[in-house]
């Protein structure tokens, strides 16, 4: 009887040896379909979770209102009135007024200038430019997982000229 007890013992042993056999390998199996899931989810041309939202422009800061202009002086709607120096002399006054809908943003510097920052009314500095489009819509994939959104604006907010108060 005590030889009975020895093999059932051996045999219980041998099939729980089998079942951890068994699990060890499921584990491994699950442990790979976990990792290609994540290879899918993250490096594969397959799925993409981040997406691009293209907006019209980059809004200003802390915009000002223009409320009269003489010539290259601007009188702003807090009672600033500020000498515009245009730097760069791509757009005029007038285009970039009606480009800003009549508002720029004035950043005050160490020194006695002042920034002005807008947005620039076209041409290449206004755009995001065809290759960063071709670039992004490249992209565009089949299955889109909307996780993580990138913004692009196709007119960015730059430094248009200076000012002295």
């Amino acid at each position: 009887m005590g030889g009975h007890k020895m093999g059932l013992m051996i045999w219980v042993a041998d099939k729980l040896y089998t079942a951890f056999r068994y699990c060890m390998r499921y584990k491994i199996v699950c442990a790979v379909l976990m990792l290609i899931g994540l290879w899918i989810l993250v490096a594969s041309p397959l799925v993409k979770i981040n997406y691009t939202e293209y907006q019209h422009a980059e809004p200003l800061n802390s915009p000002v209102k223009i409320m009269k202009v003489v010539g290259n002086e601007l009188q702003l709607e807090d009672g600033r009135t500020v000498v515009f120096q245009n730097d760069f002399e791509l757009y005029t006054l007038d285009q970039l007024m009606k480009a800003n809908n009549n508002q720029f943003e004035f950043v005050t510097n160490p020194d006695t200038t002042v920034s002005v920052y807008g947005i620039t009314p076209g041409g290449i500095m206004a755009r995001c430019g065809s290759a960063c489009k071709r670039k992004h819509n490249s992209q565009t994939l089949p299955v889109i997982i909307p996780i993580f959104k990138t913004t692009v604006y196709r007119k960015k907010r730059m430094i248009i000229g200076s000012a002295r108060e």
